[in-house]
C-alpha cells in the first residue's frame, strides 16, 4: 500500500499488481495454472454462468456472492477472497445465487474433472482445496452469527477488522487499506441503513480509532480499540487472518 495522497486507481493496480504474486504463498495450486483459462475482470461484472463441472480459483480481487432474495432486488451474502473456490459441485449454491467482483479481479477457470485429477495426483492440493472449502463456509456462518446477533456498531467494527486482514498494509502502527465495497454496499452487505453506518464510522473516527482522508481510503489507528468494539474480534481474526 502506497501512501494516500497517491490517486486511488494507482493504489488499487498496485495493490492489484500485489496480489497475483500473493498466490506464490497458496503453492499447491501452482500446478493448476497450466490447467486453467485466465479470466481478468473489471469492478461489478458477474462471473460467467458456472456450470456444474466448472471450477473458479480466485487469484486476485474481491468476489461478492449475492442473492436474488426478491425480483427486482439483489442481497450480498459472502465476500470472497484470493484462494477462495467457486464450484457448484464442490460447494453448492443457493438458486438465485450469483458471483460479482468488487474490484478489479483475476481467476483461474477449469474443468472439475481436471481439478480432480490434479487432487488424485497431489495430496498437498486435495488437502488446500478441502481446507478452503471448509474454511469459506466457517466464513459464511461467522457472517450469519455476527447479523444475527451483534448490534449495527459491533457488525461495523467486525467487517473492518475483517478487511485489514485481507487488504490492510501496515504503516507504522497504523493499518491501512481502501474499502472496494461503497457505503451502499457495506451496509448491504451487514443488513444497516447507509445512514447509520455513516453515522457509526463517523463515530469511529471521532474516537481516533480510524482515519479517512476519503471515503475509500481507511486507516485503522487503534487495532485493540476497534476489536474492543466487536465481541467475536477473536473469530474474525482466525478465520480471516492470511496465511
Amino acid at each position: 500500500m502506497t501512501t494516500t495522497n497517491v490517486p486511488l486507481a494507482t493504489r488499487q493496480h498496485s495493490a492489484m499488481t500485489e496480489a497475483a504474486p500473493a498466490m506464490a504463498e497458496f503453492t499447491a495450486l501452482a500446478q493448476l495454472r497450466g490447467h486453467a483459462q485466465n479470466y481478468r475482470l473489471r469492478r461489478r461484472q458477474v462471473l460467467p454462468a458456472s456450470a456444474p463441472d466448472s471450477v473458479y480459483i480466485i487469484r486476485s480481487g474481491l468476489v461478492a456472492a449475492e442473492h436474488a432474495a426478491l425480483p427486482s432486488r439483489r442481497t450480498m451474502v459472502e465476500l470472497l477472497y484470493p484462494g477462495d473456490i467457486i464450484s457448484p459441485s464442490l460447494l453448492p449454491l443457493a438458486p438465485g445465487l450469483s458471483h460479482t467482483t468488487m474490484s478489479a479481479t483475476e481467476l483461474l477457470r477449469l474443468s472439475l474433472s481436471t481439478l480432480k485429477s490434479e487432487m488424485a495426483r497431489d495430496g498437498a492440493l486435495t488437502d488446500f482445496v478441502l481446507q478452503r472449502l471448509n474454511l469459506q463456509r466457517a466464513r459464511m456462518q461467522l457472517h450469519i452469527s455476527m447479523l444475527a446477533a451483534l448490534t449495527s456498531e459491533q457488525r461495523v467494527a467486525g467487517l473492518l477488522l475483517q478487511a485489514a486482514c485481507h487488504l490492510g498494509v501496515s504503516n507504522g502502527g497504523a493499518i491501512a487499506f481502501d474499502m472496494p465495497l461503497s457505503r451502499n454496499e457495506v451496509a448491504e452487505y451487514l443488513a444497516l441503513n447507509a445512514d447509520t453506518l455513516s453515522r457509526i464510522m463517523s463515530r469511529l473516527v471521532r474516537e481516533n480509532v480510524l482515519a479517512r482522508s476519503s471515503r475509500a481510503q481507511i486507516t485503522i489507528r487503534n487495532m485493540d480499540a476497534l476489536k474492543a468494539h466487536c465481541p467475536l474480534s477473536d473469530a474474525v481474526s482466525a478465520l480471516h487472518s492470511r496465511r
